[in-house]
């Protein structure tokens, strides 16, 4: 999902922020339209973030990983910006203090496409991004497939190996 949220933002006309686990997926999100890439294992998000906004912090925030960092990427989001709790792929789910929310003026919102899959927007917007993908404006990077009898092992690359891009079964 991040790969398609840098793209989809430059499009947009952001400035894109991010995060990821090396120096080699910041590299190629640099070529997809990251700005600024923070090693999510290493970096220090809020001093990284708040450096590159000069002390403003950032607008929007989405929050695919959740776990230790999650207070740092909290703490990088201006007063009245708004905070997107997507997904938790550390596996550890991220605590939040009601008095902390309070405090910044920040907005949490939560989002799980299985809860908005049957209205109508979601399902246009997911109609258009597959259209932007088939004409090549959305890339979706593929970095390994498997034979759909080689599923057991496609599961491990995904949970060993935490890939660039997609994991594809083929039939």
């Amino acid at each position: 999902m991040g790969i398609a949220l840098v793209q989809i933002a430059k499009r947009a006309g952001a400035r894109v922020i991010g995060t990821a686990s090396s120096p080699e997926k910041i590299a190629a999100l640099k070529t997809l339209g990251l700005d600024i890439g923070i090693d999510g294992r290493t970096g220090d998000i809020r001093a990284e973030t708040l450096a590159a906004t000069r002390g403003y912090g950032v607008d929007l925030a989405i929050d695919l990983v959740g776990g230790p960092k999650f207070s740092d990427l909290f703490a990088a989001i201006r007063p009245r910006g708004r905070l997107v709790m997507v997904g938790m792929a550390s596996g550890v789910q991220p605590t939040l203090d009601p008095a902390a929310i309070r405090q910044s003026a920040v907005t949490v919102t939560g989002f799980i496409f299985g809860k908005v899959m049957h209205l109508p927007e979601i399902g246009q917007m997911i109609s258009g991004l597959l259209s932007d993908v088939a004409a090549g404006e959305l890339v979706m990077p593929v970095e390994k497939t498997f034979r759909l009898s080689e599923a057991a092992a496609a599961h491990r690359h995904v949970e060993d190996n935490r890939p660039f891009g997609k994991v594809v079964l083929i039939p």
